[in-house]
């Protein structure tokens, strides 16, 4: 598995958490917890986790590339987790894998990310977009934020979802993944036609 970071997902209106029955098996075991353990100069390796306690087992997640999706497992329920960063990633595919995979997008509230203001259901449509964000190049080295977000909510045809920040300004799909400026167009529409674009100042 190449090297990266990974983030727990944000838990989206109406989607579901995986069962212990949809894991693949057992990729590694976290061999070191960062919080409260690594120093401000430390720098994280393979095996390391934020917050996983030390020898927690960490698991494959069926139909998906372990690049993206892992999983582990605590009293029964499992702790979805995918990938945030990625070195060795070239397109938004090495950071995705959802070719295939999707059967609506929503647009989701800019403040917590989970409440939905609109969706994109049309399948062409769907399709559209998604590969202009596997298609699209990635920079995670901006740190260039500006202008008005959104959360973008990739709705599985598993009944779980990939929900990512998206600036409508500079067009970025967290995290660096750069879509062409055809990708705000259906975006845009479906925030109009829910009347849910915030009034603009000015004429």
């Amino acid at each position: 598995m190449a090297k990266g970071t990974l983030g727990g997902p944000r838990t989206t209106e109406g989607a579901r958490a995986l069962t212990v029955e949809e894991l693949g098996p057992e990729l590694f075991r976290v061999a070191f917890k960062l919080d409260g353990y690594a120093g401000v100069d430390y720098r994280s390796q393979d095996g390391d986790a934020a917050y996983l306690d030390l020898g927690t087992p960490v698991h494959t997640a069926k139909g998906y590339a372990p690049e993206f999706r892992l999983a582990t497992v605590s009293n029964g329920r499992v702790t979805l987790f995918e990938a945030d960063t990625n070195p060795a990633a070239k397109v938004g595919a090495d950071l995705l894998d959802i070719r295939g995979k999707v059967r609506s997008i929503g647009i989701n509230d800019p403040e917590d990310g989970r409440k939905e203001l609109a969706s994109i259901g049309d399948p062409g449509t769907v399709q559209e977009l998604v590969e202009m964000v596997l298609a699209a190049p990635v920079d995670q080295n901006r740190w260039d934020h500006d202008g008005e977000r959104y959360f973008i909510a990739f709705h599985l045809e598993d009944g779980t979802a990939v929900t990512r920040a998206f600036w409508l300004e500079s067009g970025e799909l967290s995290r660096g993944i750069m879509t062409p400026a055809l990708f705000q167009v259906p975006i845009l529409q479906a925030l109009t036609e829910a009347g849910a674009l915030p009034p603009r100042d000015g004429p």
